[in-house]
């Protein structure tokens, strides 16, 4: 929580909700690819992905906060939310005039079902101190939302695409392509008297992209392109309807410098044009809502270093400047965007420990990443502090003979430091706390 532009003058650890205002779920996610060599020159890759999130919170929703005391309401909600994704590609070489086309011919397919249930939204608030909280003032999230309740929306998308790197001669590559996409979209929400139909539509688009390579030298290749882009929004406007598709364009200039196979140096400028734009605002009595931020635009610079520095010693860095700025918007014209650092910036060290083959391979790393500072609304009223993080992990790659077998302890911001890298876009009351110091212990096995 932030009050006047700066944190509350409270424990960065001291909890303004209750001891029901927690969130559970289950996240599932299943990947599958498939490739097989069709002849010398052509081969077939199918994917397919699967990823479903169901989970149940409830929040002690933070309203007004006046002279040191916060208004709250108990909401909660049932999710459900599912996607599905498959391809199918023909990637191959072909010699036409003399020339060389690196080839893509493909299809997919694209279902998104999201899905809200009960909503739970208690009537009336209760106000707590943020100096000397009591507590158990206010009652969990039981009352049904009828209106908000039963909440869905279905989107599905099939494309088919094609991208060529035509190759002109030794040193130029010309890259072309485009996606045909058409999508299907409905959407409805609440119970009995209160249902209403918020969206029931499909579209046709013809998405192009385009882009020139120019390869100087053995190792310095240089790059420039132009694509579009187009989402369909899935948030919901005051009025009950999910808003437009979000539509941009893009273009970008670049180079890669690889003086060695062992190091790998990149960069890129850009500028993005976005409309349509979804962003979070607050309302009058402290509740949340979407709304458009209009024409939006991104233009900035990113450099990234991987490779090898000595033997058993390998770096990644990363450098992105990014100046975000909203265009057209009757209250926000010449903001910046909510949440978007100027600056940001990593920095990681891996050392392959030298140990007997038998036992495996054991990787140990360090490093840093930075964030700068950037707006808490899209009003720019108030400014979250930069900062910077440390992480550390040890990985062992076991011997487990044709399967990919790995164990990972990875302990995130090593010295538990106190920040604040986002907001739910709500205003002050709802600033995010960094995560601190945290351990994990993962398992993988890739067959």
């Amino acid at each position: 929580m932030f009050v006047n532009g700066k944190p509350a003058d409270i424990s960065y650890r001291k909890r303004l909700d209750e001891t029901w205002a927690k969130a559970h779920g289950t996240t599932e996610t299943a990947i599958a690819k498939f490739e097989y060599q069709l002849n010398d020159d052509w081969k077939t890759r199918a994917t397919y992905a699967w990823n479903n999130d169901r989970y149940s919170q409830a929040i002690a929703q933070p309203g007004t906060l006046r002279n040191g005391v916060l208004t709250r309401a108990a909401n909660g909600a049932e999710y459900d939310y599912e996607t599905r994704y498959s391809a199918l590609d023909f990637i191959g070489q072909q010699q036409l005039f003399g020339q060389r086309h690196d080839l893509l011919v493909g299809i997919d397919h694209e279902a998104q079902d999201k899905y809200r249930g009960s909503t739970y939204r208690n009537a009336g608030t209760t106000s707590i101190s943020i100096a000397n909280p009591v507590y158990g003032t206010l009652a969990p999230p039981s009352t049904v939302s009828a209106v908000q309740s039963d909440a869905r929306n279905e989107l599905t998308s099939t494309s088919v695409y094609l991208k060529d790197n035509w190759h002109l001669n030794d040193r130029w590559i010309a890259v072309f392509g485009g996606r045909l996409q058409h999508f299907d979209q409905y959407g409805d929400q609440g119970l009995g008297a209160s249902y209403s139909l918020l969206r029931d539509d499909n579209d046709d688009i013809f998405i192009p992209f385009a882009g020139l390579v120019y390869q100087a030298t053995e190792s310095l290749s240089l790059y420039g392109n132009f694509s579009r882009s187009f989402v369909p929004n899935t948030d919901v406007a005051d009025d009950g309807k999910t808003f437009a598709p979000e539509e941009g364009r893009s273009y970008e200039v670049g180079a890669k410098y690889t003086p060695s196979n062992e190091l790998s140096v990149n960069l890129a400028v850009y500028d993005i044009v976005k409309k349509n734009v979804v962003t979070a605002t607050t309302l009058a009595d402290g509740s949340s809502a979407s709304e458009l931020a209009g024409k939006v635009g991104s233009r900035g610079l990113e450099l990234d270093v991987t490779g090898r520095l000595a033997p058993r010693w390998y770096l990644v860095g990363t450098y992105a400047y990014t100046h975000t700025e909203i265009l057209e918007d009757p209250d926000d014209q010449g903001n910046r965007l909510n949440n978007a650092p100027m600056h940001t910036a990593s920095l990681y060290l891996t050392h392959h420990l030298a140990v007997p083959q038998e036992v495996g391979q054991w990787h140990a790393g360090a490093g840093a990443r930075y964030v700068g500072e950037r707006p808490g609304d899209n009003d720019n009223s108030f400014w979250m502090a930069s900062y910077t993080v440390a992480d550390a992990f040890l990985r062992w790659d076991l011997p487990t003979g044709g399967y990919k077998t790995r164990l990972q302890l990875n302990l995130n911001n090593v010295f538990d430091k106190h920040y604040y890298p986002s907001n739910t876009g709500t205003g002050q009351l709802q600033v995010n706390e960094g995560e601190p110091r945290t351990a994990r212990l993962t398992a993988s096995v890739t067959f």
